[in-house]
This record gives C-alpha cells, structure tokens and sequence, in this order.
C-alpha cells in the first residue's frame, strides 16, 4: 500500500498503520496545548471520523483534528483515511 507524502501544522506524535487503501492515524499532542492539529496529505483522501477538504490545485487532502482539552488534554485521537 501507498500513502502520500504528510505534513502536519504542529509538533505531535503520528502513528500509521496502513492496511489496503484505509489507514488509521493516531495523533496526539504530548505538549497538551494544543486545540487541533491539521495534516494535509498529497493525494485525494476521504476520512471516516472527521471533515476531510481536498484541494484540486495542490492535489491534497487537509484534515483538522480536533484534541481532548482538559483532563484529557494529552490522549491520542484516532481517524481513518482511504484513498479515493
């Protein structure tokens, strides 16, 4: 399976595991400051459990993941992609 190159707007600790065209990321942020963190992606991605925005010029896929605030500030969120 292929991923396209990733990015991310923030520091934070990403974790892949890529099965066929799904992969799931779990991101978090061990700082525990941070509101969301956006990771764009080259490629055309839908995601399962957040809002992907596909830019056709740049041809990738930005998505906003939302953190846990408070005493949760700190845990992993979990998203799944899939290429289209």
């Amino acid at each position: 399976p292929e991923l396209g190159l990733i990015s991310v707007n923030k520091a934070c600790i990403l974790s892949l595991q890529i099965e066929n065209s799904k992969t799931d990321i779990t991101i978090a942020d061990p700082s525990q400051k941070q509101e969301n963190i956006k990771i764009t992606i080259k490629g055309k991605y839908t995601c399962s459990n957040g809002k992907a925005i596909y830019n056709k010029e740049k041809s990738e896929t930005s998505i906003i993941i939302e953190l846990p605030q408070n005493i949760q500030s700190g845990y992993p969120q979990n998203i799944s992609i899939q290429k289209l």
